[in-house]
């Protein structure tokens, strides 16, 4: 477990924004709530995915008038941690950490990867090892360089998706709900009674795909995702039309 930090607080956060970068942290944070507000089921997993961010960003904006959960704490002391590990490496490390703290801050990606480096370079340390931020300080292929009684270890810190074990992706599966939701909702309320709606994916849902095509309820026919076919049948009172 990383060690409590003394003295940190929300304000000690803005030092990641100046790490990062005042500019690109403040458009990352408008590019987010307005992906979030933008759909229901959709913003809800962005606000999941993202959450490291939006925690920070919450702290540095309200502060705290109460004790930290243990989640805004752990968050607060990761946070910390890359600011500290910042401040003591050389000028190119400096460039090459800045970099990838802004790549996790782009797009899809999330602050996890540099989370978990943060986290194992401090257990390595508890452990007593000598830790050196090799993929930023020498431009390495591997992540840290621990040193203990002579013997060196280079550690790579891959992270791992859930998603990359699932045949329907989260993220498309939600954004599908919300694209055809608005149609299935008029479609229901001028056909009240009891449905089921089903659809099959034989070949799975991507997130990579560009669009998702419209559909309603009662259309009865398919949506065709990854090129498979996708079937979509209303059961009304127990028979299927």
């Amino acid at each position: 477990m990383m060690a409590r930090h003394d003295g940190m607080s929300p304000a000690s956060l803005d030092d990641l924004i100046q790490v990062v970068g005042a500019s690109h942290w403040t458009t990352r944070m408008t590019a987010l709530a307005r992906e979030i507000g933008r759909s229901q089921r959709t913003g809800r997993a962005l606000a999941q995915r993202h959450a490291g961010e939006i925690t920070l960003e919450r702290l540095r904006r309200n502060g705290l008038k109460r004790a930290p959960t243990l989640a805004e704490w752990q968050t607060m002391t990761l946070a910390n941690e890359i600011t500290t590990v910042f401040a003591g490496l050389s000028r190119s490390g400096k460039s090459r950490m800045r970099a990838a703290l802004r790549t996790a801050l782009s797009g899809d990606n999330t602050l996890v990867p540099i989370f978990h480096l943060m986290r194992t370079a401090a257990l390595q340390r508890s452990r007593g090892f000598s830790v050196r931020f090799a993929a930023f300080e020498d431009n390495a292929p591997f992540d840290l360089l621990l040193s203990r009684a002579g013997i060196d270890a280079e550690v790579v810190c891959d992270v791992v998706s859930a998603e990359d074990g699932r045949g329907v992706n989260r993220g498309a599966w939600h954004a599908l709900i919300d694209r055809i939701d608005a149609d299935l909702q008029t479609w229901l309320a001028a056909h009240p009674g009891r449905y089921l709606l089903k659809l099959t994916l034989p070949q799975g849902l991507r997130a990579e795909q560009d669009s998702l095509p419209r559909c309603t309820a009662g259309s009865a026919a398919c949506w065709r995702a990854t090129s498979a076919p996708t079937t979509m049948r209303r059961r009304c009172c127990g028979s299927t039309r």
